[in-house]
């Protein structure tokens, strides 16, 4: 029996037993990072599951994460961690260009995945894991935290209960400046730097929570910097039905970061809408109501109770952030790169 094909009959085994027994799900996590960081302070709000690994590439870095959360155990390499018989679903970490591979080399260990956005380079990629999921009878999620929290929730069912009528037109833009630093991740095109797939991802994927939707026709525009990513970029979406979506990303000025959903009937205006906690509606006749609705830790929590709620009922994936949809998502990404001419170094190579 190959070595891969053991893991898999590992695998299913362990899924076997315990689906048996859904009292706590265990999870490990790829990456060690800020991100990771934020998800183990949130997980460690949860009952019914518990983080019992991490790894990282980086010497002495796994040690100290496992050190500052109690995780019992740390890796050095991330195949260790999914060939782990204690873990149930891995929470993947690691820089965009690795989302992919280190997705699949989950999910052909029999592991359950919640993967951090951008789900991954492009569209093909993103395929591809989700075929790797379905072909697994795997769970897989993308982990765009922002529709999961409790103001986020709210507001879609205020729109899709026709709070506002018929969304017409969309407006978010996401932006901070960063100091030009080329050994800095957000400006290397080695590492998939660039606005577009650390921010622009974000009023993207809230295009199509909003519209339900892919765009019929994309115009766009980016400034490429000296090391080859975009640094800014402005996104125009058209959808049927003359509604339209005027989206924007970059790191290279402070913007309010703000959403505006206006509707044949009133509007909504969502500050921080990438994780807000308060949101205010005017409807006709310019009446106005304010919606507080605050998260509690640092809010990457409830996608990993989505995560596991969908895994305990048996389901792989999530209606709130269904594959489908992350691909598309990623295909239209892809869309904005081809009229920029932007492509990364792994899709050359490809």
């Amino acid at each position: 029996m190959g070595r891969n094909r053991l893991y898999r009959t590992v695998g299913l085994c362990l899924r076997t037993w315990y689906k048996k027994d859904m009292k706590t799900l265990n999870w490990g996590i790829i990456g060690c990072g800020r991100i990771a960081a934020k998800f183990a302070r949130g997980l460690q709000t949860l009952k019914g599951c518990r983080l019992v690994a991490a790894a990282s590439l980086s010497e002495g870095k796994a040690e100290r994460f496992a050190v500052q959360f109690g995780i019992p155990r740390f890796y050095t390499d991330y195949e260790t961690l999914v060939r782990d018989p204690d873990i149930h679903i891995v929470y993947i970490a690691s820089l965009h260009n690795a989302h992919c591979g280190n997705t699949l080399l989950a999910l052909n260990n029999g592991k359950h995945v919640l993967c951090e956005k951008p789900f991954a380079l492009n569209g093909d990629q993103a395929q591809q894991m989700a075929e790797a999921a379905r072909s697994n009878d795997l769970f897989l999620m993308e982990a765009m935290w922002t529709r999961f929290l409790p103001a986020s929730r709210k507001l879609k069912r205020l729109i899709d209960e026709g709070g506002i009528g018929e969304v017409k037109h969309l407006r978010a833009e996401f932006g901070f400046h960063v100091p030009w630093d080329p050994d800095d991740r957000l400006h290397s095109l080695p590492l998939s730097g660039g606005s577009l797939l650390d921010l622009g991802i974000y009023p993207v994927s809230y295009a199509r929570w909003i519209f339900g939707c892919d765009p019929e026709s994309i115009q766009s525009t980016a400034d490429i910097g000296r090391s080859g990513v975009d640094e800014q970029s402005s996104y125009f979406f058209s959808y049927p039905g003359g509604r339209s979506a005027h989206l924007f990303s970059s790191f290279k000025v402070r913007v309010q970061n703000e959403a505006l959903i206006a509707g044949s009937e009133g509007y909504v205006r969502v500050p921080n809408f990438f994780h807000p906690h308060k949101f205010t509606v005017r409807g006709a006749g310019l009446t106005s109501k304010k919606y507080r609705i605050p998260y509690r830790s640092t809010g990457l929590q409830y996608q990993a109770e989505e995560a596991m709620a969908c895994v305990r009922a048996g389901k792989n994936e999530s209606p709130v952030m269904p594959l489908n949809e992350s691909v598309e998502i990623m295909r239209t990404l892809d869309a904005l790169r081809r009229q920029w001419g932007l492509v990364y170094p792994e899709e050359r190579n490809g």
